[in-house]
């Protein structure tokens, strides 16, 4: 199992996208930099060269955007929204959910762990290497290749998911391993639905992973239907929760929660 899903290094996919998907994208990150409190005209104008850009030369076209994010102060602005707003928006769509000894399994920067803190919660965070940000945070932390030998035989009260899974080769043996080890599997991704086709959702996550922040995670395209997601659960116990989340800040995408009890 550990050959299967242990990580490659995202290379950024070379892809072109439809003129409707890259409107769409361009319109949503014209309303995030007003959002963060750039000037509408000159908002405005950096959309219509984004949209430009991104037509001719699809998603290598990122390549010339991010710079401009740079010396713009965009990447520094949307950044802190992501840390912050996004993470208590999540953050109080799941607290009643999440309790005892928790795995933040696949966590990133672990803001979503600092802004669900409490004394009453065990935390334990997991990644696959040690972003430099953890160091600074109090939390017991496992390497993502290190579960299969330390937390074999561990169960956690609540094992926290929080949109990975569209990033993983095999989301499902991602899937397989915390349904196996958790009272209670928290699950938060992106949906494909009318509003978020899979090629919108591809071009975010080509954004988010190569030009936003250069992560170095990949972007398969393993996005899902609210339905395709209660399918991959449902072998690990009953759904006690499916919802959509409210508008996450920084976020041009739609969310949903589902919350699997353990039989």
């Amino acid at each position: 199992m550990t050959s299967v899903i242990t990580e490659r290094v995202g290379q950024c996919p070379d892809l072109h996208f439809s003129a409707a998907t890259v409107a769409l994208f361009s319109r949503r990150f014209e309303a995030i930099l007003i959002a963060l409190g750039f000037e509408s005209a000159w908002t405005l104008v950096q959309g219509r060269w984004i949209e430009a850009t991104l037509i001719a030369f699809g998603s290598r076209g990122f390549a010339q955007v991010e710079p401009i994010l740079d010396s713009s102060g965009i990447r520094r602005r949307w950044n802190r929204v992501l840390q912050n707003d996004r993470s208590a928006t999540i953050a109080a769509s799941i607290r009643p959910y999440v309790h005892g000894s928790v795995l933040d399994l696949l966590c990133g920067a672990g803001d979503l762990a600092a802004a669900l803190r409490s004394k009453e919660l065990d935390f334990m965070l997991c990644e696959r290497y040690v972003p430099s940000v953890l160091r600074h945070k109090p939390f017991q932390f496992v390497a993502f290749q290190d579960i299969f030998r330390e937390l074999a035989d561990v169960t956690f009260d609540t094992i926290l998911l929080s949109t990975v899974l569209h990033h993983e080769y095999d989301p499902d043996s991602v899937l397989h391993w915390a349904g196996a080890h958790a009272r209670r599997l928290i699950l938060i991704e992106n949906a494909i639905d009318a509003d978020n086709d899979a090629e919108y959702q591809m071009l975010v996550d080509i954004f988010f992973n190569h030009c936003l922040n250069v992560t170095g995670a990949p972007s398969p395209g393993s996005h899902r239907t609210l339905h395709e997601w209660e399918q991959a659960c449902t072998p690990y116990g009953d759904i006690s929760v499916t919802q959509r989340l409210p508008d996450v800040p920084g976020v041009p995408l739609s969310h949903v929660l589902l919350i699997v009890e353990w039989r």
